[in-house]
C-alpha cells in the first residue's frame, strides 16, 4: 500500500506540474491592465533588457498595497525549473510604490505603474514568464504573460495568400526564414521551436512547426496548410476621447447613473456574403485619452459602453465583447446576452476613455470560433502576425527566445 501510495502521489504531482499555467482574470474592480512603451497598449513580448511597463487602474480608489512577483516558465507555460535567483537580479514580492488618483473624473480609480527593470528587480534571461499582482494579503489577484527575447538569430516573415481555393478568400499564411549564421547551437533542426502569434491572441496560436527545408544555417518555412490563419475583420473601435459627444459610432450619451453611460449603434454583422472594407484600427490595441487633459493616466474617465449586435441567437454558443482592454478574456463580464425582444445580443462593459479596438467573437465551449466570425474573414484585412524562436540545447535547463520576427498583413502577397 505505500509503494502504491508513492506511486500514485508521483504520477499524480508530475501530471499537475506539467499541467499549462493560465492567466488569473482580472477582478471586476481592476480595469486597463496592459503592457506599454509609452501610452499605447503593446503585445507583450520585450527585448530583454529593454524598458517596459505594466500599468493597471482599481477602481475602489483606495491606494490599496498591491504587490508583484515574476515566475518564468517553459515554452509550453509550464513551471521551468530555474530558480529565481537564476532569473531575477534582485527581487520580487515587492510593493508597487508609484501610483497616483485620478484627477477630475466622475469614476474614481486609483493608478498603478511597474517599470522593467528597477532598483529591485532586473531580469536576466529570456523566456516565458508570468507577472503576478498580489493583494496585501498576499493572495495572487490576476496575472499577465509576457515574453522576453534574445536577438541571436535572423527572423524573416512574410504574409502570403493561401494557395487552397477553398479558404483563399478568408485565410492569411505566414511564411518565414530563419538564419542562424555563425552562433553554435547543437541540433537546431529538432531544438528550435516556432511560435507564431496574430495580433497578440494566445488562444489561435500555431506552435512548433518543423522546418519545411533547410540549406546551411538557414530554415525555410513555405508551409501552406500549416500556418494558415483566418484573417478575421478589422477592429470595430470607440473613440469617447470627448465623452460627451456622440459621433459616428456612439449614438446618444447619458449620466443617469453618476457616470457616463455611451450607447453604441447597433452592429449588423460584416460577414456572410459582404464584400471586405478597409477602415484604419490598430490590431485590437487601445490608447486612453481624453481630448481635454494633457495626462490621459489619470485624466481620462470611465464610461459604461453598451453594445447591441443584431445577431439571431446562436444555440450553444456564447458571444463576448474582446479585445486588448479586457485582454481577451472570456468571462461573464464581458458576454453579450440574447434579447429575445430585440432579437439581438446586449451588453455594457465599463471601458477608460480613449481610443479602443474591439470584436465580437463566437464562443463554442469556452474556445473562440474564428472560422465562424461574426464580421467574417477577409484575406485583406491588416493583422499584425508574430513569430518566436525557441531553443533549448540537450543539457540546457530552460526555454529561451533567440529569435522574433513581425509582420503586418497589409503587405500580403500571392
Amino acid at each position: 500500500m505505500k509503494f502504491f501510495y508513492l506511486f500514485f502521489l508521483f504520477f499524480f504531482t508530475k501530471e499537475v506540474i506539467s499541467q499549462e499555467t493560465k492567466e488569473v482574470p482580472t477582478p471586476y474592480y481592476i480595469k486597463t491592465a496592459y503592457f506599454t512603451q509609452g501610452s499605447q497598449a503593446l503585445i507583450p513580448i520585450f527585448k530583454l533588457n529593454d524598458r517596459f511597463s505594466f500599468v493597471f487602474d482599481d477602481l475602489m480608489g483606495e491606494e490599496s498595497d498591491y504587490y508583484y512577483q515574476i515566475k518564468h516558465f517553459n515554452k509550453d507555460w509550464t513551471p521551468s525549473p530555474l530558480l529565481k535567483s537564476e532569473y531575477i537580479n534582485g527581487m520580487d514580492n515587492i510593493r508597487i510604490v508609484d501610483y497616483g488618483n485620478s484627477f477630475n473624473t466622475l469614476q474614481t480609480y486609483s493608478r498603478y505603474i511597474l517599470n522593467f527593470p528597477n532598483n529591485r528587480t532586473k531580469l536576466l534571461v529570456s523566456g516565458n514568464y508570468i507577472l503576478e499582482i498580489l493583494n496585501q494579503d498576499h493572495e495572487v489577484i490576476f496575472s499577465r504573460k509576457f515574453i522576453l527575447y534574445e536577438e541571436q538569430i535572423n527572423v524573416g516573415v512574410e504574409i502570403k495568400k493561401t494557395r487552397s481555393f477553398s479558404t483563399s478568400d478568408a485565410k492569411q499564411n505566414v511564411q518565414m526564414t530563419l538564419d542562424y549564421g555563425n552562433h553554435n547551437y547543437f541540433n537546431p533542426k529538432e531544438n528550435f521551436k516556432i511560435l507564431i502569434l496574430q495580433n497578440g491572441r494566445w488562444d489561435n496560436a500555431i506552435k512548433d512547426v518543423a522546418p519545411q527545408y533547410s540549406i546551411g544555417t538557414q530554415f525555410t518555412y513555405q508551409y501552406d496548410k500549416e500556418t494558415q490563419f483566418f484573417g478575421g475583420n478589422e477592429y470595430l473601435f470607440i473613440d469617447n476621447s470627448d465623452i460627451r459627444q456622440v459621433n459616428n459610432y456612439i449614438q446618444s450619451i447619458t449620466s443617469d447613473n453618476g457616470i457616463f453611460s455611451s450607447y453604441l449603434y447597433p452592429s449588423i454583422p460584416r460577414g456572410g456574403d459582404k464584400k471586405y472594407t478597409f477602415f484604419q484600427d490598430i490590431d485590437g490595441s487601445f490608447l486612453p485619452r481624453n481630448k481635454y487633459r494633457d495626462n490621459a493616466a489619470i485624466e481620462a474617465d470611465y464610461a459604461w459602453v453598451y453594445f447591441k449586435l443584431q445577431q439571431e441567437e446562436l444555440k450553444g454558443k456564447k458571444i463576448y465583447v474582446l479585445g486588448m482592454f479586457n485582454n481577451y478574456q472570456l468571462t461573464d463580464e464581458n458576454e453579450l446576452k440574447y434579447n429575445s425582444a430585440t432579437r439581438q445580443y446586449e451588453g455594457a462593459l465599463l471601458i477608460k476613455q480613449g481610443f479602443t479596438n474591439y470584436m465580437y467573437a463566437v464562443v463554442n465551449n469556452g474556445k473562440i470560433e474564428d472560422q465562424n466570425a461574426i464580421d467574417g474573414n477577409f484575406y485583406e484585412t491588416e493583422n499584425t502576425y508574430t513569430v518566436l524562436i525557441y531553443y533549448r540545447g540537450n543539457i540546457d535547463r530552460y526555454d529561451r527566445v533567440i529569435g522574433f520576427g513581425e509582420a503586418k498583413s497589409i503587405n500580403i502577397t500571392n
